[in-house]
């Protein structure tokens, strides 16, 4: 006896559901099973001081955690306070280059979120100095008189 068209496509519907609840369990087992996010941090390319205008690669590391995503930022003293702007906002890739435009000392951090949910963690903060740009060779002539 061959089956029906009608069973056939029940089958196809009990194993599809079958399959998508697999795939779920599979999928929260996952993250139940990974450690929390406990720690950031961060290193740059290359050391302080650097002129303006110069490529700095900013890496960062996250200790557990799940799907972490890191938002980067930068700050300088303003009045008593530290006044932050976020210099690439909340995302999976781990590393960033910041092309500094203004000669000043910055402080610098990352935070990192767990994907899973959870609240932001920071990285301690580094001091990183930016110089203005030095000044191009002057040629000198010397026009002597007559």
């Amino acid at each position: 006896m061959h089956p029906t068209p009608a069973s056939t496509s029940g089958s196809r519907i009990r194993w599809w559901h079958c399959l998508a609840s697999l795939l779920f369990v599979l999928y929260t087992v996952g993250i139940a099973g990974a450690t929390e996010l406990s720690a950031v941090s961060f290193t740059p390319s290359v050391a302080s001081p650097r002129a303006i205008n110069t490529a700095i690669r900013l890496t960062a590391s996250a200790t557990g955690g799940t799907f972490v995503q890191y938002q980067f930022l930068a700050g300088y003293a303003s009045g008593g306070s530290t006044v932050w702007s976020t210099i690439r906002d909340y995302d999976s890739a781990t590393s960033y280059t910041w092309t500094p435009a203004t000669a000043r000392t910055y402080s610098l951090k990352v935070a990192a979120r767990d994907g899973a949910g959870g609240t932001p963690i920071e990285s301690t903060v580094a001091s990183y100095v930016i110089t203005p740009t030095p000044p191009s060779a002057v040629a000198l002539s010397v026009n002597p008189t007559s």
